[in-house]
């Protein structure tokens, strides 16, 4: 099924309105590139025909982008995501209460009703220094009960892996969609 693709620049920030006032990641995607596509594409502009997904650390703002912003994407794609724990992230998370805020596990646990309305896809390549993150983030999802297309395969945290699989991403969006 057709559909447009977006690929806004997000340089490292995961796509997250950094704390403390500092640049708004997260509202340019959800507000300004939502905004952008619909506002110059003929779109279907609802929930049901909007999809966010990224890769490593876009696969983890597409998380916490949807969680956040319910109303807004009906399907994720999480591929590789580059899930950190307060301890090993980045000054631009604040404080512990920001950061959980903004960390897909402490978000899909808390609002667990919330991610079941996604159609979600999660994917890590088995040599992916994040597959232990990954796995874990698998397993809380598999005991919150919450649904999601699991898959992992053989490849690392790199552009290979994620072309090697590109079309399966593009039919899980396109599938999606259909339904």
């Amino acid at each position: 099924r057709p559909f447009i693709i977006a690929l806004p620049q997000g340089d490292k920030e995961y796509w997250v309105d950094h704390a403390n006032n500092g640049p708004r990641w997260g509202t340019y995607v959800t507000h300004d590139v939502v905004a952008e596509i619909d506002g110059h594409y003929r779109t279907l502009a609802d929930r049901p025909h909007r999809a966010i997904g990224g890769l490593s650390m876009g696969g983890h703002g597409a998380m916490q982008l949807a969680i956040n912003n319910p109303d807004l994407f009906a399907v994720v794609g999480a591929h590789s995501p580059a899930l950190r724990t307060y301890e090993n992230t980045f000054a631009f998370f604040g404080d512990r209460a920001y950061f959980d805020a903004h960390n897909p596990l402490a978000l899909c646990k808390k609002y667990p009703k919330v991610v079941s309305r996604f159609k979600l896809w999660v994917d890590i390549g088995r040599e992916d220094p994040w597959a232990g993150a990954d796995e874990a983030f698998h397993e809380q999802l598999v005991q919150l009960g919450i649904p999601h297309t699991w898959n992992e395969y053989a490849g690392g945290h790199s552009g290979d892996y994620w072309g090697d699989h590109a079309d399966e991403y593009l039919q899980f969006y396109s599938d999606s969609f259909a339904n």
